[in-house]
Formats: C-alpha cells, structure tokens, sequence
C-alpha cells in the first residue's frame, strides 16, 4: 500500500510538474508575442520625440521673435527664455513617460563618475583657459559678469535638456522596452547618441553657422554623445552627465563671445575642408575611443584591480588627448591661404538706446513712390535770373519680380533690376523729403549681402531712364550678420524713419545719419 501511495504521489507530482513547465512554455511564448508590439511602440516613441521636436523648434521660432525685445540688453537672453522652455517641455515628457527615478537613481556618487569622465574635464579645462587668455587679450570687454553668468545659465539649461532627453528618457526607455543585454545597451547608447547629434542641425537656421560648420558639429556632437551615454549607462548618474555637458559647452562657447554675434562664415575653400574635416575627425575618434575604454575598464567595486585598470586607462588616454588637443586648436589661419575670408567679421559702433524706440516691420508686396508736387529753381535766362516752377507727376514702385529687386517707372513703364542676385526682402522707408531703400539679397554659396539706397529724395525725381540707373548704381553694401527681419525704427527725439535690421542671433542694427549701428 506504501509503496502504492508512493507511486501515487509521484505521479501527480510529476504532472504538477509539466503543467508549470506548459504554464513557463506559455509565458515565454506570450512574451515572445508581446515582443513585436513593444519594438513598434518603441519606435512610435522615437517618431513622437521627432516629432515633438519638430514641433518646439516651430514654436521656438515664434516665441523667440516675441521673447526677444525682452532679452535685449541681455546677451543670450532669448536663448536662455527658449531654452528654458525645452527644458521644462522634456521635464513635462519624462513625468508623462514614468521617468522620474532618473532625477534620484545613482549607481555611482557623483565624484567617482567625475573622475571617470576625467578626459572630458581635462580636455575641457584646457580648452577654457586657452579661450580665456584669447578672449582677454583679443576683447576684455566683454569680460562682464553680466555675459559669463548669462553663458553659464545657458550652457546649465542646455545640459539638463539635451542630458534628461537623450540619456534620462530616450535611452532607458529603449532599455526598459528591449533590456539590458549586452547588444542593447550598444544600440540604446548609439541611437541616443545619432538624436543627440542630428538635434545641432537647428543651429544652421538659428545661428549664422553654414552647412558645412553644422555638420561637422553634428559629427562630433554623436561621438561625443556616445561618451555620454557610456558615462550614463557605467555610473546612472544624470547629475554628472549634466554637468560634464554643461561645463564642455561653456569652455567652448567661452571663445565665442567676442565674435559670436559679430562673425559668421563665408565660402570654405579646399584647404579649409580638409583641415576642418580632420580636426573633427580626430576628436570625433577620441570621444569614441575614450567611451569604449570606460566601458571596457571603469569598474569600482574591485577597487585595487579598478586602480590598475583606470593607471592603463590613462596611458592611453593622454597620449590620445594631446594628438586630439593639436588638431583641434592648430592655429590653422596661419598656415591656410584665405582662411581669414572664411571667418567674416563686421565692423560697427554701438548705440546705447533706452525704451524711447518703435519698431516697424512693414510687409507690402510692392512699395510706392509718388510726388506730385510743384517745384520751383532759379534758372539763368536771357542774361536774367528767373524763377521757374515745374509741377511734377512721378510715380515708380519698387517689389520683388520672380525674386528679384525691381525699380519701376509706372509713367514710361521703364523697369530694371536692382541686383543680379535675387532678394529675399525689401523695403522703401518713407521720410518727409527722400526715400530709402533697402533689400537683402542671396548669392550663389547662400551668403546674404545687405543693400542700402538713400539716393531718392523729392527734390532729384526724375522720369528719364538715366535717372533709374544713377538709383541702381547708388547702393551700397552693409556688412551684417545674416538678417532675419527688415523693418525700420523711429526714435523719440529724433525726426524720422531709420533703417532697422534684426539679425539671425536677434541683434539689432540700425542706420543713423549713413553709419551703421548694433543697439545695446
């Protein structure tokens, strides 16, 4: 009966047994089925972060035209006011994604993942004091505390977007929806890395970089973006990866301060393509060597054998940071024909103006002259002086034609080009007695020329055709970052209307008795 019994028990025991293995073959089948839907979601994600920011960079061109009167005597002021509003877009984003734990969790204190990033830091050091001592030798005015501090709060701003975005939410959700196997945590890292880069292509719209300067920083924006997502997945620590960001883009954009909003790029030569491409070439393969000896070797809980580990890690490292550090500030304007011409400066005087101005940005398809006033002059006749009054009747328009500036006679229907580049923008400002007009203009490289005619006045009018070409030849050329708006400005005090441009970096300038002027 025992023995029976024991039978008995073991039978059931082992049905009981298949039954939890049939049970463990359905899970792993409906996890594999569930699979599938979770890699669409996953991708649906990455499109929605697309498009999300395809949609804030809409709003952020709107918002900063407004925003940007308010940030006048600011430097950086409407960048810091659309930043800030990324910022706490993203924030909104990872609250909305269940993301929060990424603000507190840490695998390594914040020291430790420091130095850890230590060739980020190094080469970031050197690169601040170098700009440093450039900056105070080249213009100590701007040396402000009002701009440093301003820097410093964009350069912050930008770190949390960009960190809590591309590593706090992109990357763990990637891994939370794949896993974190060994080959996820390479493709997690890698496509952070590619939207991290790709973002910098908005700079080429809202800054006066050309294509090739964005693309080359969007290169080395993915490599060093990499370095932060290996930084981010070794230690978890979000504060750390932030404030390695942060701090970076202040020791570069340090340099830029004096010239910043006042340069921008003319045509690269092939000199200039080959040398910039190796530079980034170079440093773009530090950060990715850099990365993959961190993931190779930084390990702390061993901490003897992670000693030895981080002295081979730096016999590495600093040979690759001196030979990236030559190529990436070789003084290559010494050495490189034209290089000067590629880096176009502006000469102007500043205006200080306080809340006593109006700005008038007019937008007319076509802009009209007319005057039909008398006019009198003393004439020499027979010997005698003699008044004579002439009533004149002139009537000429000037617009755009198949985007090109136009003048035209609508009394002889005599009509000619103002450039032979085509126009974007142009303007006719009205004053008592002239008129002024202006227009900006496109060459073949993509590079804006800015015109200017105060030629016409009441008192030259004229219907010959000679009179169409001494207005064409009478413009000249205004040296002016990229112009984003064409208006004009009235000030208290003064009589009349004054050209006004509003730059790209929403600097604006102004013509003031045929000098050119940046506000302050």
């Amino acid at each position: 009966m025992a023995s029976k019994k024991n039978k008995k028990e073991k039978k059931v025991l082992k049905e009981e047994i298949i039954e939890k293995k049939e049970e463990a073959i359905e899970v792993v089948e409906v996890k594999k089925t569930e699979t599938p839907s979770k890699r669409r979601n996953i991708f649906i994600y990455f499109l929605m972060m697309i498009g999300v920011f395809g949609i804030i960079n809409l709003l952020s061109m709107f918002i900063s035209l407004d925003l940007s009167e308010l940030a006048t005597y600011h430097r950086y002021g409407d960048d810091i006011i659309i930043e800030l509003f990324y910022a706490i877009l993203v924030l909104i984003v990872m609250l909305l994604f269940k993301n929060a734990y990424v603000f507190t969790n840490k695998k390594e204190k914040l020291y430790k993942a420091l130095f850890m990033a230590s060739p980020v830091l190094l080469f970031s050091i050197i690169i601040l004091v170098t700009n440093i001592t450039s900056v105070s030798m080249s213009a100590p005015e701007v040396l402000t505390t009002s701009n440093i501090v301003s820097l410093a709060l964009l350069c912050g701003l930008i770190g949390i977007t960009e960190e809590f975005l591309c590593r706090g939410w992109l990357q763990n959700e990637f891994l939370e929806r794949y896993g974190d196997t060994k080959k996820n945590v390479i493709i997690s890292i890698i496509f952070s890395s590619f939207i991290f880069g790709f973002m910098h292509i908005t700079n080429i719209f809202s800054t006066s970089q050309n294509l090739f300067e964005t693309l080359l920083q969007i290169l080395n924006a993915m490599s060093l973006g990499f370095f932060f997502g290996i930084l981010y997945y070794k230690t978890k620590n979000i504060w750390s990866v932030i404030i390695l960001h942060a701090f970076y883009d202040f020791a570069i954009m340090f340099g830029e301060l004096a010239i910043i909003k006042e340069c921008s790029y003319g045509v690269a030569t092939s000199q200039i393509l080959l040398a910039s491409s190796l530079s980034t070439a170079m440093l773009s393969t530090f950060w990715i060597l850099c990365s993959l000896l961190i993931y190779k070797r930084c390990n702390f809980p061993d901490q003897k054998a992670s000693l030895t580990k981080m002295r081979d890690f730096y016999l590495i490292v600093i040979p690759l940071m001196v030979f990236a550090f030559i190529f990436a500030v070789f003084p290559y304007e010494n050495i490189i024909d034209d290089y000067s011409d590629y880096l176009i400066c502006y000469n102007y005087n500043d205006l200080k103006l306080e809340d006593n101005y109006i700005l008038h940005y007019p937008k007319y398809d076509k802009f009209n002259i007319r005057d039909n006033s008398s006019k009198s002059s003393l004439e020499l006749e027979n010997d005698e002086i003699k008044e004579v009054v002439r009533v004149g009747n002139y009537d000429f328009s000037v617009s755009l034609k198949n985007q090109m500036p136009v003048i035209r006679n609508n009394i002889t229907e005599t009509e000619v080009k103002l450039s032979e580049e085509p126009a974007h923008d142009i303007i006719v400002i009205e004053n008592e007695d002239s008129f002024i007009i202006s227009f900006v203009t496109l060459d073949d490289n993509l590079n804006e020329h800015v015109y200017i005619s105060t030629f016409m006045n009441k008192e030259n009018l004229s219907n010959s055709d000679e009179y169409l070409n001494n207005v064409v030849e009478s413009f000249r050329r205004l040296d002016l970052p990229d112009v984003d708006r064409l208006g004009y400005i009235t000030i208290e005090g003064k009589k009349g209307n004054y050209p006004a441009y509003t730059s790209l970096d929403h600097d604006l300038f102004i013509v003031l008795d045929d000098e050119l002027y940046i506000v302050k």
